[in-house]
């Protein structure tokens, strides 16, 4: 069994706190037991982790074969579907749409006994080559290539979000702007820098540029356009050469930009036989009481703001290319 990790992220699993991570697990069985009892779900924090038990074995129902699993990497059996889960999201890479319509079925009578089902408005059969959206990502094939890229929606939003705060911080000084926005460029960036974002970062830079650019002339009204310029952009960033920074002089930060992120790709970083044993072990048994059944409904029917909801099956007509089916 095998997990994706940045690849510049070299995990030491010997020197985890095994111990620290064991009576973690036991508090949240102790939640989950209480919550159960009270049917209060709010007291359990971490409701995620309840969907990826539930969940466990999703992959064997929707007929996903396995040649290889190892630390090296997962190679499946021709003709084999492919399941990728995150959470209660996921997407099934199918090669006919006939076998995403199986996998479909197979799947909802799998749910059925964990009180679990599919969300019919969100759950669709997709042709790659029409792309479909998956956690803030867009899958979809181009001329017989694959690609992988931020989705429209995701990028509406951090546009809408970049400019909604630098118009609650007018009033306030550089310095602040600057430190607002650099920790949601930094953040935005690292969760997209695995993907073909390298266009779309300069796209959303030069947004953050128009903004940035309107404040300083809004912050002083009585000054003249090259008088704002020369105050607040430069060449802040002594390893770049670009001299329209957004920056702050007298404490020399400034406005980090999403472009400078390197686009990095994942690698597969092996689990070990220590957490494949903890995996295996967490299958979830239909046999369940029905308190901890109904704790699982619950939280699959709360409302949720998320990148990307509900299930959507994804056939391929190829058999050069794998499919998909993607929440």
């Amino acid at each position: 069994m095998a997990v994706n990790g940045p690849q510049d992220d070299d995990l030491d699993w010997d020197g985890i706190a095994w111990r620290s991570v064991e009576d973690d697990v036991r508090r949240l069985r102790r939640r989950i037991f209480k919550a159960s009892q009270e049917g209060d779900l709010k007291k359990v924090r971490n409701s995620p982790m309840l969907l990826n038990i539930a969940l466990h074995g999703m992959e064997e129902a929707a007929g996903v074969r396995y040649l290889r699993r190892d630390t090296y990497g997962v190679e499946t059996r021709a003709g084999s579907p492919v399941l990728v889960r995150y959470a209660d999201d996921f997407v099934v890479m199918c090669h006919t749409r006939h076998q995403a319509e199986q996998v479909w079925h197979r799947l909802g009578e799998w749910l059925a006994p964990r009180g679990l089902a599919f969300n019919e408005d969100k759950t669709h059969i997709v042709h790659v080559e029409q792309g479909f959206d998956f956690l803030g990502f867009n899958i979809r094939r181009y001329r017989g290539k694959l690609l992988i890229k931020p989705s429209s929606a995701a990028v509406k939003r951090i546009r809408q979000r970049l400019a909604g705060e630098v118009r609650s911080l007018r009033g306030t000084n550089a310095e602040a702007v600057i430190r607002r926005l650099n920790l949601i460029i930094r953040g935005w960036a690292a969760y997209y820098r695995s993907v073909v974002s390298k266009q779309v970062f300069s796209t959303v830079d030069n947004h953050v540029w128009q903004h940035t650019y309107r404040w300083a002339l809004c912050a002083h009204p009585n000054k003249s356009r090259h008088w704002v310029v020369d105050k607040y952009f430069g060449a802040f960033n002594p390893s770049r050469t670009d001299r329209w920074i957004f920056g702050d002089r007298g404490s020399g930060i400034y406005l980090r930009r999403f472009a400078w992120t390197q686009i990095v790709r994942h690698r597969l970083v092996g689990i070990g036989a220590a957490g494949a044993a903890a995996c295996a072990a967490s299958v979830l048994s239909p046999s369940l009481p029905m308190s901890f059944i109904s704790l699982l409904k619950m939280r699959r029917e709360r409302p949720m703001d998320r990148e990307a909801s509900g299930s959507r099956l994804a056939p391929n007509n190829t058999t050069s290319t794998r499919t998909t089916i993607s929440q």
